[in-house]
């Protein structure tokens, strides 16, 4: 076989793969466009039990946190969904800190949860009048609703 056959033969079959996947990508935004996409705030808790202690309140109600908190494309498009975990600080400012991930599911929304979070303002916690630093936890539910 000459060189000349073998780049042609290459040539062609790119063509083709270019088509297929054009038409794999056509069907694909068909299908995201068509599904449902859910973020959810399962729960906001604080780590510690103290009688002592008021803990801190978030600033914004949260089905405005939620709409904070977007569902990522490439998640849309990998059909990723699950339950992102932090926990993080809230400190005496009442500002969010030290953001870490405890469980995550990728595709961009452990991202979008933190970020989200960093932005976030709570009132301080008090103990006997004073504001403390304290811990907390958040779960974020990213789901894909079937019908």
């Amino acid at each position: 076989m000459n060189i000349d056959k073998i780049y042609i033969i290459l040539f062609v079959f790119c063509i083709n793969t270019q088509s297929l996947f054009a038409q794999d990508f056509n069907n694909a935004n068909k299908v995201v466009a068509q599904r449902k996409y859910e973020v959810e705030l399962i729960s906001l808790i604080s780590e510690k039990n103290d009688e002592n202690v008021i803990p801190p309140k978030l600033t914004v109600i949260s089905d405005s946190l939620i709409a904070l908190i977007k569902y990522p494309e490439i998640a849309k498009y990998a059909g990723v969904e699950g339950v992102v975990e932090i926990k993080f600080i809230v400190n005496k400012k009442g500002e969010v800190e030290n953001i870490r991930k405890v469980v995550g599911i990728g595709a961009g929304c452990d991202e979008n949860t933190i970020t989200t979070f960093e932005k976030l303002k709570f009132s301080s916690a008090i103990k006997d009048k004073e504001p403390i630093y304290f811990e907390m936890n958040a779960k974020v539910n990213f789901q894909i609703i079937k019908e």
